[in-house]
């Protein structure tokens, strides 16, 4: 799984999609975000073959050249049809601290990663650290004024439950901030096609006279039936 944050540092016009992503599936269908005079977007993609060394074009439809940060972070051990499982977005302006609590999300399987993600806008912020508990992935800021800067970090979240809430934190206040939380599905492991436990024994045996639990024969990638 392929993620991307992208931010741009000007009210443009909306984010365009590179061929073959998808904007993170959040509540009313997802999408670039306007904060104050920027916008923010998260797009992922399964990655195939074609992806290795290759390029990613990031733009939007107009306008002049304006400031712009992106991270892009991979994860394996991903459900490959539903990889995301939970998504939240917040973005606030006209901000008055240097600590900014991150959206939470509540997952409702086990041994998810909680992926957060944050974007300023601002002249002054020049390094920015995750939450506690948290590992960085990856951060990009930019110099100069209106600048734009982008990081990521995650945690494991190995049962459901409520994750997120936790604070970033910067070395001055920006003017406006953009920040997601997503909850990565893991792949999933354990046979479904096999029971693991005697629901019904009803007119069966197996050949240690009943003493073996019927469902530990069921064993064979070919049917044998020589096991009951």
């Amino acid at each position: 799984l392929m993620i991307i944050t992208y931010h741009v540092a000007m009210d443009m016009a909306p984010i365009d999609l590179p061929d073959g992503w998808a904007y993170v599936p959040e509540d009313g269908g997802g999408g670039p975000h306007l904060i104050g005079s920027s916008r923010a977007a998260a797009i992922y993609k399964i990655a195939d073959g074609g992806d290795a060394e290759s390029a990613v074009d990031l733009s939007v439809t107009a306008g002049a050249p304006v400031k712009q940060s992106a991270v892009l972070t991979a994860w394996s051990g991903v459900d490959q049809t539903t990889p995301i499982h939970k998504v939240a977005f917040d973005g606030a302006t006209s901000l008055t601290g240097t600590t900014h609590a991150s959206p939470q999300v509540t997952t409702t399987i086990d041994g998810c990663v909680i992926l957060q993600t944050i974007s300023f806008k601002d002249s002054s912020v020049s390094a920015i650290t995750p939450p506690s508990g948290y590992t960085g992935r990856g951060s990009v800021t930019m110099t100069g004024g209106g600048r734009s800067s982008t990081a990521h970090a995650s945690k494991a979240a190995p049962t459901g439950g409520t994750y997120g809430g936790e604070d970033w934190t910067t070395d001055a206040i920006p003017s406006s901030r953009a920040m997601f939380a997503l909850a990565l599905a893991p792949a999933i492991t354990t046979q479904t096609a096999r029971p693991v436990a005697d629901v019904t024994a009803t007119n069966v045996t197996d050949q240690d006279g009943g003493t073996t639990d019927l469902y530990t024969r069921i064993d064979e990638a070919v049917l044998d039936t020589a096991d009951y």
